[in-house]
């Protein structure tokens, strides 16, 4: 049977997918329109067969599940339990629909396993996940006292009450209900004190922080905690003991060392306040910045007090900490004017015709400049920045068109070690002959400062 006469136009007959024979012409164009065709049916058959055959596989989870059910049946509670709790790490969400209308002697086990991965993800910093396996404990184990008390510490750990996840009544509500289940729980009290704490409660927050400690004395945290609030009212004669029991308790933390340190500053105690505050500053973050601004004051009253007491060593000493720590030009530059004072031959003064007019930060490059060539260049890039500066006073830009000389010499910048970079240029709009001068300082840790002008 043909499908239509037959003319040396075509090749012979092909049955298609339909069962309806089509001939193909021997030029190739219905050809091609055919076989991609075809290999779109193949792939998608193939497609086809792969969903059918992904949904054929078994899930874990639910053979875990299927095998607990069987376990149960059998009166085999641990086999049960176990099953049940591969599931539960697999799909909590799905383990907990399946498991809901377990008997009852079951469901306090499955609430402790929940419970477990609740603390396991706070302990990797997951608070929604561990906040939503904490429900479903409470779901399974309306008396679990500890899933309340978590729950609350997930949510102000993960900030929840900020982002609108939960409230801070929420949060309090859920102490207040591990509380009343477990009166003795002293973790409970601890959470209830910092929940009242950041709702400005104060007297509150004292007096759970207080609970807490008589329940549980060897605990590091609600000393910590009632210490900050006694911090905030500025009563430093009741924080300092808290934050010294917490630090004895607890020595690898830096809260305590921190606030410390600085209540030994506001009493004018700089040795104290140096050794705290130098501990916080070794293990802090570039994100927090603060312990080595307070270090960085703190060497500087100490040093001053040296100077005063015609302490020299001691003083030169400590000010050159407070240039290498600190991140404020004033202070800095106070410490620089003192340093010169107490050991000029140790600070080359600004070259000749070079003054100082105000401490600005043009640039920060973040990465040391060991070298002459290095400032030169870092200036040569950040010719634009310079220019933009108030201070200079140009009557036109700098540029590379307009630049004629550009060299560095080594001194010191407020005390600091850096290089004085002269640039020589011809004014923008002016004569050949109208050439200004300007000099900025480049500290060797790849800051440039000033303006400065030349003579």
């Amino acid at each position: 049977m043909t499908c239509g006469p037959r003319t040396p136009l075509y090749a012979d007959d092909l049955l298609c997918y339909t069962g309806v024979k089509r001939q193909i012409p021997v030029d190739g164009r219905p050809l091609m329109e055919f076989v991609s065709g075809r290999i779109l049916i193949v792939l998608l058959f193939a497609c086809l067969l792969l969903s059918i055959l992904a949904c054929d596989q078994p899930k874990p989870e639910l053979e875990h599940l299927k095998q607990g059910d069987l376990y149960l049946e059998q009166g085999q509670k641990e086999q049960a339990l176990a099953e049940y709790s591969k599931a539960v790490e697999l799909d909590p969400d799905l383990a907990a629909t399946h498991l809901s209308d377990l008997p009852q002697p079951y469901r306090s086990d499955l609430a402790q396993i929940y419970l477990k991965r609740a603390l396991a993800a706070l302990d990797k910093g997951e608070t929604g996940t561990a906040r939503r396996a904490l429900t479903t404990a409470i779901k399974f184990a309306p008396n679990l006292a500890e899933a309340y008390c978590y729950r609350a510490i997930a949510a102000f750990e993960g900030g929840a009450p900020y982002t609108g996840g939960t409230t801070w009544d929420a949060v309090l509500a859920d102490c207040n209900k591990a509380i009343e289940l477990k009166p003795d729980y002293a973790k409970a009290y601890d959470a209830r004190g910092f929940a009242n704490y950041k709702r400005g409660r104060a007297d509150q927050a004292i007096s759970d922080f207080s609970k807490s400690i008589e329940l549980d004395p060897n605990n590091a945290n609600p000393y910590y905690h009632r210490g900050m609030v006694y911090y905030e009212a500025k009563l430093w004669d009741l924080a300092l003991p808290d934050f010294s029991k917490s630090i004895e308790l607890h020595p690898d933390g830096v809260g305590a060392y921190y606030y410390r340190g600085n209540i030994y500053s506001t009493k004018g105690q700089w040795d104290q306040a140096i050794a705290d505050l130098s501990n916080v500053a070794a293990k802090a973050s570039i994100a927090w910045p603060e312990p080595r601004r307070e270090l960085a004051k703190a060497y500087y009253q100490r040093g001053m007090e040296y100077a005063n007491k015609a302490e020299r060593d001691r003083a030169i000493a400590d000010l050159k900490k407070v240039i290498q720590l600190s991140d404020n030009d004033e202070l800095k530059a106070n410490a620089g004017h003192k340093l010169e004072e107490l050991d000029p031959a140790s600070f080359k003064p600004p070259p000749s015709g070079v003054v100082p007019e105000k401490e600005v930060l043009i640039f920060d490059c973040g990465k040391p400049i060991k070298g002459k060539r290095q400032a030169i260049a870092l200036v040569t890039e950040r010719l634009e920045e310079i220019s933009a500066v108030d201070l200079v006073r140009l009557p036109g830009d700098i540029n590379q068109q307009t630049l004629l000389n550009i060299s560095a010499e080594e001194g010191y910048y407020y005390g600091e070690p850096a290089f004085w970079v002269h640039i020589d240029y011809r004014h923008e709009y002016g004569s050949e002959d109208d050439v200004g001068k300007l000099t900025v300082a480049v500290t060797k840790d790849g800051k440039i400062y000033g303006a400065v002008r030349g003579d």
